[in-house]
């Protein structure tokens, strides 16, 4: 049987086409661990970055994958803690969960940190907000997509100067990003000649802030 020179063409790409299915079939999954808080005071927080990393995990699959690799996606709860979100890192890592990402606390990421190079593992951080990450704690290993308290310090600065007020007081949630933003804001009050009054940095779940508030009045 003889085939026509784009008969020939056409089974070739065929042919190569056929390769390239069967060598993307038989490439591992990018498989991406969350350890992010699915209960507890950030449970909302947490239930939000479920939902968009599988939307766009589903979205990705459809088209194909990433470089013909297909996502699989892990959740494990910490409930913002971050002795338990190391706990539930490592177990991730363990599984070939080893892209790590969707943790709410930044504490969560500053006690994964240290932990990634011992588990061959990366982390992005796409919520946490506190300075040290990719500052004074950060790993080789430890990627930010996100703005950083330091940026929002940087905003804060000149709207500052639009107000009247004197005296300032802080409430802020005694977390790592509670308290980078405390200082943050401290830094620009004195930069505007400024006073800040009063700090108070209640535990993290607070629920009735009645008694900081009146501490400030």
């Amino acid at each position: 049987m003889q085939f026509s020179k784009p008969g020939l063409l056409a089974i070739a790409a065929a042919m190569t086409l056929s390769c390239s299915l069967a060598q993307a079939q038989s490439k591992d999954p990018v498989r991406i661990g969350v350890p992010t808080a699915l209960t507890g005071p950030y449970a909302d927080l947490g239930d939000q970055a479920k939902r968009a990393i599988t939307f766009a995990m589903d979205e990705s699959n459809a088209a194909g994958g990433v470089d013909g690799r297909k996502i699989e996606a892990k959740f494990l709860d910490t409930q913002a803690k971050a002795d338990l979100a190391r706990q539930q890192g490592e177990k991730l890592a363990l599984e070939g969960y080893r892209l790590l990402m969707g943790s709410i606390a930044s504490g969560e990421a500053l006690a994964m940190g240290p932990m990634l190079e011992r588990w061959d593992a990366l982390y992005i951080s796409s919520i946490n907000k506190a300075n040290e990450i990719t500052g004074a704690s950060c790993s080789a290993r430890m990627f930010r997509v996100n703005r950083l308290d330091a940026s929002d310090a940087a905003v804060i600065k000149p709207w500052l100067e639009t107000r009247k007020e004197a005296k300032w007081a802080i409430v802020a949630a005694d977390t790592a990003w509670g308290r980078n933003s405390g200082g943050s804001f401290t830094g620009a009050a004195k930069a505007n000649a400024r006073e800040v009054v009063s700090e108070a940095y209640p535990p993290f779940g607070t629920n009735d802030f009645a008694p900081y508030i009146q501490a400030v009045a």
